[in-house]
């Protein structure tokens, strides 16, 4: 039987990842929240050429959501690749919205995100390889 977790981590916890999936997905709409300006939420139109940054914050926030619920959930990675895997997924993801919300083609970019499904099959192969040797020598 797994030991249960203390309620107030738990409530703790849940609300880092509502606010970590909240600050990943806002900036899709139009908006930002400003953590250390006692969370003033703020209307921005950000540069295209400024999209990656708010791409890779995006992915980073929401990837420490979802190890956030799964701490919640008691689940722990079956290897050590799995965040980086989680990021690249969360990278292509969010590239590929802030592309479609920027109702602009630039090759460069597409190029780019292109380049993350190839780093996202081989991440996802190796996790299921390692994942698979992980535990081999532990009984």
């Amino acid at each position: 039987m797994r030991p249960q977790l203390d309620t107030m981590p738990k409530v703790i916890m849940g609300i880092l990842c509502i606010w970590l999936s909240v600050v990943a997905i806002l900036p899709l709409f139009g908006y930002n929240i400003i953590a250390a300006e006692l969370m003033a939420i703020e209307h921005f139109n950000p540069e295209r050429e400024s999209y990656y940054l708010y791409v890779v914050r995006s992915a980073t926030f929401m990837m420490l959501a979802f190890f956030g619920l799964n701490y919640l959930r008691r689940r722990r990675p079956l290897s050590s690749v799995a965040p980086l895997l989680v990021f690249v997924n969360f990278v292509i993801f969010f590239g590929v919205l802030y592309q479609l919300l920027s109702f602009s083609f630039v090759l460069h970019h597409w190029l780019v995100i292109g380049f993350h499904f190839p780093m996202s099959f081989w991440l996802y192969r190796q996790n299921i390889q390692e994942s698979k040797t992980i535990f081999t020598n532990d009984w």
